[in-house]
């Protein structure tokens, strides 16, 4: 493993070291990545028996020790599991592995053959059960799958069975003889090929219900194998010697060495070929020796290769008996790059260019200048140096720009500005500069620009914007005629910050000033007036004030890099009071939101360096590639202001590990849309069994639904696209359409969870870039329905409107049935009042009439009784008128009251009558007044 790790870097560093001349637009030469994966990076085993990629772009790798499916960032494993016989692969130890096109794997372990669902995550098995244990053998059933994907097993008893999807089990499709004993079976295109123990290779046609024989081939020393190559057969004998079988049946002999073949692949227009012990060959299509993948062939001489896999997107996959799965893959961007001065790796960050003739001028942020002369030329040439021994100011060196009249103008960490004349080839500092003595001082150049009329403008770190005239003398010394320094003000005469890393001028003659932490300052020429633009002063604004790289175009936009994303400003827009800045950041697709650099290439794209490599954006439509170290760069880490176009249109960006140099038509942008797949589904907290998966493609599919209850109202999933090379470029972004307002990106390996989602019907739209701009379009990945509890469901809640209703209305029939009540007893105790007010009345009357009767009767005894006394009086004429008138008086008096009794009762019975009459009430009262004479008298 680490040899091979040692020759990838070797290969990379030295094809990407060599100097590339670009005089035309010419293609650079292919090279390859070579790359080893085993047990270190998940594969379970470094013995590999198959490879398979499936239609869905995945990678399947069959081990002695189990069944390993590869995306590209991950391996998932299945293993034989004792505990889930029904639901495991039947065995560990994995010999080949099929597709058929009703999305099912295919793999035949020893014991049997074992048919992996992948849209169910379901294992099926057959075979396993009908064979005793001690007559396991290797090699016991042979799988093959035809292009119509129909599925045949032969087994070594002579029995080819086909597949029955309808009825999920082999059928029997033809028994061979005992005598023919088969040893290896697979399919040429339609052709059914098998070769028997006797070393004949017979060619058949699949009927409906048999073979019909087509051809048989045979050797005098017998054929001990076959291979299926490009629809062409290539089959091996005893002696070792190598025949090809083209499709018209023609056999012809191939001048290849005397070795057995293990393997055999078509590979970009070669054949390659594994050799039974170890090593492999490359032949050209006329099987001629080529050095086609030499490197690459060198580094598996040692190894034993068990199989060749060829990718649908040109990766080549190797399988190797004990040193795992060799991936190897062309390096279609070209991009040139040094890492090493002399021998020694740059280890002192890249920070400035310049070009003077074909030399290429390098500034090093503490190894000075390396000046490589006739850079473009073949051959690695010793560069020259400049540093504080050759007399440069400071080793430090942050910009450099080629001036008029034989000058370099460097600007380093050091005090002043640093010129190196070429005419007279030396360095003068600033102090060796006339009329510098009386100058403020100043240090830590960062960016210089030179006007039209020859002024020099620098940005410093710390001392402001300095504007300065260097001329020629007669004498050839230099000196400083006009001086001017800007420093920081709140006030229109000054830029907003002494931190300078940035200057750019546009046509208008107005001088752009990238101030770190300040914003973005912009003088004009003419007024002298400075105007700042921050970030969130308004809507539009500027995405952040710490601008550290700017960059005028062709088009003459502005381009303004901040640590948090890219801004660009067209001129019409930056004329405005409140110009409207259009942003560009991570969530559009960069890399990275810190612009260390800017550069436009001959095309009009925009080329800018970041923490995260490069991109290329296409102002056109904004669309953006990325590229990464994986790509050829120096690092991904890039330095600020460290970007050049040259003469000949190549740019170049340094970083902190050296610098790139290409020519932007050479970089080959990627169209292809990888698969994304989508793994480690978890619904409820419920993870899918035997690491069920979905496959996502650009193109809309069928799309799975799933069900959430209310309780388990989560789920958590990863996805990751299917790039073999270059995965960590991919981007990604999501959205749960229903729940989600925004979309929300995320990095190349994406971990997503939702909880707590609200009861409802979601669509899990996803889209994905290849990592070069080319972004899908939005794609439902699953739907999802989250139940509601059941007691706030519709249904429900009809029923406790039901309820609702049944209750009010029971309320209204207990409020009726009260009121009712209430009534009824108010009036039975009204009817009882009535009735005893009427007793109470009959009590009254009664006591009345009976007072009344003993009012007369008491009369009537007394005036008895008095008369008795007064026997000798009732002689008398007028005392016995008088006494018998009070008799008759009180007797009519009581007649009366009897009749009123009887009155009582006709008024109970409703038939009295109301009867009025007149009388004299002296006559009463004189009337009853002697009534009680007598018993007056007696008293």
């Amino acid at each position: 493993m680490s040899k091979a790790y040692s020759l990838f870097f070797f290969l990379l560093i030295g094809l990407t070291t060599s100097k590339y001349v670009v005089a035309n637009d010419t293609k650079p030469k292919t090279s390859f990545y070579y790359r080893q994966i085993d047990s270190k990076n998940g594969l379970s085993n470094s013995s590999i028996n198959t490879i398979f990629q499936d239609q869905d772009q995945l990678l399947w790798v069959g081990t002695w020790d189990g069944l390993n499916r590869y995306d590209g960032a991950h391996f998932s494993v299945y293993n034989h599991n004792i505990d889930q016989v029904e639901n495991s692969i039947g065995g560990n130890v994995i010999l080949s592995i099929k597709g058929d096109q009703n999305q099912n794997i295919w793999i035949s372990t020893i014991g049997g053959i074992s048919r992996y669902n992948k849209p169910s995550g379901k294992f099926s098995r057959y075979f396993y059960k009908k064979t005793a244990p001690q007559k396991i053998r290797e090699n016991e059933y042979d799988l093959i799958v035809n292009d119509k994907g129909e599925v045949f097993c032969f087994a070594v008893n002579g029995v080819l069975s086909k597949f029955d999807f309808d009825h999920d089990q082999f059928v029997s499709f033809q028994k061979f003889g005992t005598k023919e004993t088969i040893v290896k079976m697979n399919f040429v295109g339609d052709k059914l090929c098998y070769l028997n123990k006797k070393g004949i290779l017979t060619v058949t046609k699949v009927s409906q219900n048999k073979l019909q024989t087509v051809k048989s081939i045979s050797d005098p020393s017998g054929i001990s194998n076959f291979f299926s190559v490009d629809n062409q057969i290539i089959y091996t004998t005893n002696t070792e010697h190598q025949f090809i079988v083209d499709g018209n049946l023609a056999v012809k002999p191939l001048d290849l060495p005397l070795r057995k073949i293990k393997a055999i692949a078509a590979y970009k227009a070669h054949y390659l070929i594994a050799w039974e012990n170890q090593g492999m060959s490359v032949f050209d299509k006329a099987f001629k020796k080529t050095d086609f993948l030499r490197n690459e062939v060198t580094a598996l001489e040692n190894l034993k290769i068990t199989g060749f896999n060829v990718g649908n997107d040109q990766v080549l996959w190797i399988g190797t008996d004990g040193n795992g799965l060799i991936q190897i893959y062309p390096k279609e961007n070209f991009f040139g790059l040094l890492t090493k001065i002399n021998g020694t790796k740059i280890n002192k960050p890249i920070r400035a260019f310049a070009e003077d003739s074909g030399n290429l001028w390098v500034g090093t942020k503490g190894n000075g200048v390396f000046i490589f002369n006739n850079f473009w030329s073949e051959g690695n040439k010793k560069p020259q140096k400049i540093d504080v021994s050759s007399g440069l100011e400071n080793n430090s060196v942050f910009a450099i720009r080629k001036g008029a009249d034989q000058l370099i103008y460097i600007g380093t960490d050091g005090r002043g500005l640093s010129v190196h004349d070429l005419k007279l080839k030396r360095t003068i500092n600033w102090k060796d500069i006339k009329n510098t003595e009386k100058l403020p001082e100043f240090k830590s150049v960062y960016s210089i620009i030179q006007d039209k009329n020859g002024s020099v403008w620098m940005g410093t770190s710390g001392y402001g914007l300095i504007h300065a005239n260097i001329v020629r003398n007669a004498d050839q010394s230099l000196a400083v005629i006009n001086f001017k320094q800007f420093a920081s003000s709140a006030e229109n005469n000054g830029p907003i910050n002494d931190i300078i890393y940035a200057l750019a001028e546009g046509k208008d003659n107005r001088l752009w000033i990238a101030c770190r932490y300040g914003g973005l300052s912009v003088l004009n020429k003419k007024t002298g007036q400075f105007k700042t633009y921050k970030a969130f002063g308004y809507e539009g604004s500027l995405s952040h004030s710490d601008v550290l790289s700017l960059f005028y175009d062709s088009k003459n936009r502005l381009w303004i890099g901040t640590s948090y994303g890219l801004n660009y400003l067209s001129n019409e827009e930056s004329l405005k009071e409140k110009p409207k800045f259009i942003k560009i950041t991570t969530d559009k697709g960069l890399p990275n939101n810190t612009i260390h650099a800017i550069q436009e290439d001959g095309l009009g794209n925009i080329w800018v360096s970041t923490n995260k490599g490069l991109a290329k954006i296409n102002p056109a439509n904004n669309s953006i590639a990325n590229y990464q170290e994986s790509d050829g760069l120096q690092s991904n880490e890039f330095s600020d202001g460290a970007t050049f176009m040259a003469a000949n249109n190549n740019l170049f960006f340094g970083g902190i590990y050296g610098f790139n140099y290409f020519y932007p038509k050479d970089i080959i942008e990627n169209t292809k849309q990888p698969n994304l797949l989508i793994s480690d589904l978890q619904l409820g907290g419920k993870a899918f069994q035997n690491n069920q998966y979905l496959i996502v493609k650009a193109k809309q599919q069928t799309i799975q639904s799933y069900e959430l209850e209310r309780k388990s109202n989560f789920f958590q999933f990863s996805f990751n696209a299917l790039n073999y090379f270059n995965a960590s470029k991919n981007e990604f972004a999501y959205k749960l359409k229903g729940l989600d307002q925004a979309w929300r990106y995320t990095g190349s390996d994406g971990k997503i969870a939702y909880y707590n989602i609200p009861p409802g019907k979601y669509e899990l739209l996803v889209r994905w870039s290849n990592g070069e701009g080319v972004w899908t379009k939005d794609i439902v990945a699953l739907k999802l329905d989250v139940k509601q509890y059941f007691w706030l469901t519709y249904p429900a809640y009809a029923f406790y409107l039901l309820l609702l209703i049944a209750g009010g209305y029971a309320f209204h029939l207990y409020r009726k049935n009260k009121l009712e009540m209430k009534f009824k007893l108010e009036r039975e105790y009204l009817f009882r009042q009535k009735d005893e007010e009427v007793h109470r009345q009959r009590i009254n009357f009664f006591t009345n009439i009976a007072h009344e009767i003993q009012t007369p009767l008491t009369l009537i005894l007394g005036s008895v009784e008095h008369f008795m006394q007064k026997k000798s009086l009732l002689d008398k004429s007028v005392d016995k008128n008088y006494f018998l008138s009070v008799v008759h008086q009180h007797t009519a008096r009581l007649t009366y009251l009897v009749q009123q009794l009887l009155e009582f009762r006709k008024a109970e019975a409703g038939y009295l009558k109301r009867s009025d009459d007149y009388f004299d009430i002296s006559k009463l009262l004189n009337s009853l007044t002697q009534l009680f004479i007598p018993a007056a008298e007696k008293k």
